[in-house]
């Protein structure tokens, strides 16, 4: 994929993250997983205030509270919505990511956010392969979390496999 095919927005900050005299060596997007954890965890969240909501309705129309049985039921029934969308959902949150790797740093932009990561030799902490065939090259931990937590690392998550090779060598050449 070249700088010309991005969307005109994710051109822009492209463009506005690479330092004077730095050229783009790959870029491209990670294969959305069937089954992410953002899915997941919105199905979860969704199914629990159906499950609330739902009850509260039932029980706000038997002592004869309607309007807040009205409201309780029309949050159960967004949260039925949103848990038989997930699986979209959660994909179209994923393909916010795109991934860039220059002849200085690797480039993952998540969001509004883009994480910078200098090249040298030995900058693979972890290589991940999934059950889908894709496979996520894990450049560091995300700085946000405090040392308690279990550390969530980050990179080029869900690379396709016909990619993840070509990478994994244009990222072990010398900077």
């Amino acid at each position: 994929m070249t700088q010309d095919e991005l969307p005109i927005r994710e051109r822009e900050r492209l463009q506005n993250a690479l330092l004077r005299g730095e050229h783009v060596v790959w870029l491209g997007y990670p294969q959305a997983p069937l089954n992410c954890r953002y899915s997941r965890t919105i199905a979860a969240i969704s199914i629990f205030t159906l499950f609330f909501c739902g009850i509260i309705a039932i029980v706000m129309y038997a002592n004869g509270y309607m309007g807040l049985s009205a409201v309780s039921g029309s949050i159960a029934g967004v949260s039925l919505l949103l848990a038989a969308v997930s699986p979209w959902l959660g994909r179209w949150l994923f393909s916010r990511l795109f991934y860039v790797l220059t002849d200085r740093r690797a480039l993952v932009f998540v969001g509004r956010k883009c994480l910078c990561f200098p090249r040298h030799e030995d900058m693979l902490y972890h290589l991940v392969k999934h059950k889908d065939g894709s496979v996520s090259l894990m450049l560091g931990q995300d700085a946000e979390l405090s040392t308690d937590k279990k550390p969530v690392y980050t990179g080029f998550l869900h690379l396709p496999a016909d990619e993840w090779v070509t990478v994994y060598e244009l990222m072990k050449q010398k900077a």
